[in-house]
């Protein structure tokens, strides 16, 4: 496993990550994996669409 510091959030962000995890019912820890796990695969799943949209361009149909 790997840890991730992360400096200088802002205040609001913070607040706004404490009350999404406590209406959720989950620890910040829980949480905050829960929504790098996601952007994660959001990121894998963006790969393949960036692939054919510069094939697209390629081609001229972008």
């Amino acid at each position: 496993m790997s840890t991730i510091h992360i400096c200088d959030v802002p205040q609001e962000t913070w607040a706004e990550l404490v009350a999404a995890a406590r209406e959720r019912g989950e620890s910040m820890h829980s949480s905050l994996l829960a929504l790098l796990k996601e952007a994660a695969q959001r990121g894998r799943n963006s790969e393949p669409r960036k692939r054919l949209d510069s094939a697209d361009e390629e081609n001229g149909a972008g």
